[in-house]
């Protein structure tokens, strides 16, 4: 067994000494790298640990069984239990262990279960007009209404791909990774002040 500390966006911040003897990575070299990084590319699916962190946001814990690689390249199949981390620096701690056969392709059940818990919080209301803003899973923008539109005087396809932090920045939290997650978790909408965007000085994060 072996454990690690993640970002709210799936970033290293913790590389226990298990988990180098597990993969053989150095801290050093995974510090500040998202997980899925160490998986091999045909299992780099898009959005894959972010759902899970969101699922285990909304569920107290999740599971994600993925192949990581290890320092020398050898393909290890892994489970990964996550939990949150609710503390001073918000993140999840996660139990890595190598399995055997039994491994569990992520495409099943319970990465469907994980998408519909991470699109809980896809869409953010502006001002509170029914102007919306269509998030990805990686906080990036992939529709803006037409009333949202009107709001922030923007033309909908100059911005779809862009980071909503690219339009809109917390002023009362770390980044948007912590309001989606607190989203998720209370299965409320996160009342959010924010800078830029002209004229629309608040948003909710929601469903």
């Amino acid at each position: 067994m072996a454990v690690c500390g993640l970002t709210l966006d799936g970033r290293v911040r913790i590389w226990h000494e298990s988990a180098r003897r597990l993969l053989g990575h150095l801290a050093d070299d995974v510090n500040g790298r998202r997980l899925d990084h160490m998986a091999p590319a045909e299992n780099r699916h898009q959005g894959l640990v972010t759902r899970t962190l969101f699922a285990a946001s909304a569920a107290g814990q999740s599971q994600l069984d993925l192949p990581l690689l290890t320092r020398a390249g050898e393909r290890k199949p892994c489970r990964l239990e996550i939990r949150p981390q609710p503390d001073a620096e918000p993140g999840f701690a996660v139990l890595m262990r190598e399995i055997g056969p039994e491994f569990d392709s992520p495409s099943g059940r319970r990465a469907r279960d994980d998408t519909r818990a991470a699109h809980r919080a896809n869409l953010a209301l502006i001002g509170g007009e029914p102007g919306w803003i269509g998030l990805g899973l990686e906080a990036e923008i992939r529709h803006v209404s037409p009333q949202a539109a009107d709001c922030l005087a923007l033309v909908d396809r100059e911005w779809v791909g862009r980071p909503l932090t690219d339009l809109f920045t917390p002023a009362e939290a770390d980044d948007w990774y912590l309001l989606l997650h607190r989203t998720v978790e209370t299965g409320r909408p996160q009342q959010a002040v924010v800078g830029g965007g002209g004229g629309c000085p608040a948003m909710s994060a929601g469903r």
